[in-house]
């Protein structure tokens, strides 16, 4: 949504009929211009997206192979912000393909910005707040609990592909 505001041409990739048709459903005032089943090869999809030339910023929450992919489907001298390690890989992606293109790889850790900066991130979150509060950004959700039933919750979250916040009502 950030980048939609920004005017920027939004390509997603997810897994799967279901999470496909959501985020296709989402339109275009929130959602992304091009969806891509992560199954496919994803560089092939975004290049033929962009005329051949690649995304020239990935945010990439997964990490892993997928940060390979991520790479070969950026554009030269594209950027990539690794925000995650979904996958939970255990070894370096190999990053030599990011050289051949001139490419920038920034990392960010969420949990490492609070600790080191907790005024700037509570300021950033606030802000994002007010906007979802003002509607200009949507909070997606997948689904709610009851507090009392946050063990449900995380097994939930955890036992399944969510699409969406999982969210505990009070």
């Amino acid at each position: 949504q950030l980048a939609r505001r920004a005017r920027a041409t939004v390509i997603a990739t997810t897994r799967g009929d279901d999470r496909l048709a959501r985020l296709a459903d989402l339109g275009h005032d929130i959602g992304a211009h091009f969806v891509i089943d992560d199954r496919s090869d994803v560089a092939a999809a975004v290049m033929e997206c962009t005329g051949g030339r690649g995304a020239d910023l990935v945010v990439d929450p997964v990490g892993g192979t997928i940060l390979e992919s991520s790479i070969a489907a950026l554009a030269y001298r594209g950027r990539i912000s690794w925000v995650g390690n979904a996958a939970a890989a255990d070894t370096a992606p190999n990053l030599w393909r990011l050289m051949e293109k001139n490419g920038q790889l920034n990392v960010l850790f969420f949990g490492m910005e609070q600790a080191r900066q907790p005024e700037r991130t509570r300021a950033l979150v606030a802000e994002l707040l007010a906007r979802a509060g003002t509607g200009e950004l949507v909070a997606i959700i997948d689904s709610t609990f009851p507090l009392a039933e946050a063990a449900a919750a995380h097994q939930h979250a955890e036992a399944n592909p969510t699409f969406g916040r999982v969210v505990l009502v009070p």
